[in-house]
């Protein structure tokens, strides 16, 4: 490796800053998102992002998750880069126990807040609607946003990191409003 390489993984509700902080805090790393992975996805199958959810893809958003991580790991040897597992459930790390000894682990949790959330969601949904191709457009419902929130309150923000328990590095975000 050219460089000491890390897997980061991200983990907080939509609007809660997890690209923001890649934007602003990590250096070109390989990025593997959920919701990216589904928008293609959705983009392959002429559905919307929305659409994608009702028609229960998620195990195939899941294998191709997989598959990218295993690939990343990889190349981020190689190349000496950093790879970000952007996601919003924490319960998901038990499927990557296998990184490699030699790379870092750590996770970053975005605190939810949900007056700051809804404030982002706002914002980002109606740049969405602005969108041409009502395809290419994710908007995520506030519902969707308040029952994740309830969601993440009853897990008291638990970290369930299988195999990974003692290698990774916890660290805890507050979302910032903006």
């Amino acid at each position: 490796m050219s460089q000491q390489s890390k897997v980061v993984f991200l983990v907080g509700l939509p609007c809660s800053g997890k690209s923001t902080y890649v934007s602003e805090e990590m250096s070109d790393p390989i990025v593997i998102s959920y919701d990216d992975i589904t928008m293609f996805l959705a983009n392959s199958l002429g559905v919307s992002y929305g659409e994608m959810f009702r028609l229960e893809t998620r195990h195939l958003v899941k294998e191709i998750e997989k598959v990218m991580f295993s690939t990343a790991v990889e190349l981020a040897g190689f190349l000496g880069k950093d790879i970000v597992f952007d996601n919003t459930h924490i319960g998901e790390f038990s499927l990557f126990q296998d990184i490699p000894e030699e790379f870092p682990v750590e996770v970053v949790i975005f605190k939810p807040n949900m007056e700051v959330s809804i404030k982002r969601l706002t914002e980002r949904n109606a740049k969405e609607e602005l969108k041409s191709d009502q395809a290419q457009r994710k908007v995520v419902p506030q519902r969707v946003l308040e029952r994740m929130f309830n969601a993440w309150r009853v897990r008291n923000f638990a970290v369930n990191l299988g195999g990974l328990q003692e290698r990774a590095k916890v660290v805890y975000r507050e979302v910032k409003d903006v």
